[in-house]
């Protein structure tokens, strides 16, 4: 498990190294993007005629769940556009999980809300310890567009717990322009 942000120009293949990942949960965070939205929350829904509530996960959950039924191999959470939302209201104590140990797995656990146990046991039974730790098959990926003006800062603490990796602009793979002819206006250029 590894926590690892591309960042970059548009186009430089952000997206495309994160596609190449196994068993991928992909998520967009924009300016809106909350910690319900991140981890899940209660819910309405109809059972009948009646109005009942239950837990709805969002990605972070879902891929922690895939990770945890599925220890033999490797998972992904892919968040594209990371720097669009104020990411430590997103995380909220799942930031804490972010540190990682020589296994891989999150240095710390934490204690979660009853909504949020109570579906882990639910879905997880006897492979659900109690408290919530990031296994080590679990990556986190996210991309960020160096180019944007109007995406939120990430604080030194956040960031620093993340592998900041920069993709260049790839000039070798553009086209040889000195032999190419572009007709404009009756002359060749």
């Amino acid at each position: 498990g590894v926590n690892r942000i591309y960042y970059g120009a548009p186009g430089t293949g952000k997206s495309y190294k994160c596609r190449q990942l196994p068993n991928q949960t992909v998520t967009v965070f924009h300016r809106d993007s909350m910690y319900t939205d991140f981890v899940g929350s209660y819910r309405p829904g109809k059972d009948g005629d009646d109005i009942t509530y239950r837990f709805v996960p969002g990605p972070f959950v879902e891929a922690y769940v895939r990770a945890v039924k599925d220890p033999g191999d490797e998972h992904t959470l892919v968040i594209e556009e990371i720097n669009r939302a104020n990411c430590a209201a997103v995380f909220g104590q799942i930031f804490q999980l972010l540190d990682r140990r020589d296994d891989r797995a999150s240095l710390y656990e934490i204690d979660v809300e009853k909504s949020l146990a109570g579906y882990l046991q639910d879905t997880l039974g006897d492979k659900w310890t109690g408290r919530l730790r990031i296994p080590g098959n679990l990556s986190l990926y996210a991309t960020m567009n160096s180019a944007d003006q109007g995406v939120e800062p990430m604080d030194s603490a956040f960031r620093r717990r993340w592998t900041m990796v920069y993709l260049p602009i790839d000039f070798d793979g553009e086209p040889d322009f000195d032999k190419k002819v572009i007709p404009y206006a009756g002359s060749k250029y």
